[in-house]
């Protein structure tokens, strides 16, 4: 094997290695009670008629932004 095979092997090691750190670890992973008080403070900042709405019905280039 070549010295780019055995650099790419390691570097896949390394990669699967940290993955699996992050995923025991939870790593850069939010807590549900963080997404649940993040999607409850996105659901409030809507009001209707003001300029949440147009997100959502606006049309133009930024629909669905």
């Amino acid at each position: 094997m070549g010295i780019g095979y055995r650099l790419a092997a390691i570097a896949m090691v390394a990669l699967l290695g940290m993955t699996w750190w992050a995923s025991m670890t939870g790593w850069g992973l939010r807590s549900t009670a963080q997404a649940r008080a993040e999607a409850l403070r996105r659901r409030r900042s809507v009001r209707p008629g003001g300029y949440g709405m147009g997100r959502y019905y606006g049309g133009g280039p930024r629909f669905g932004k």
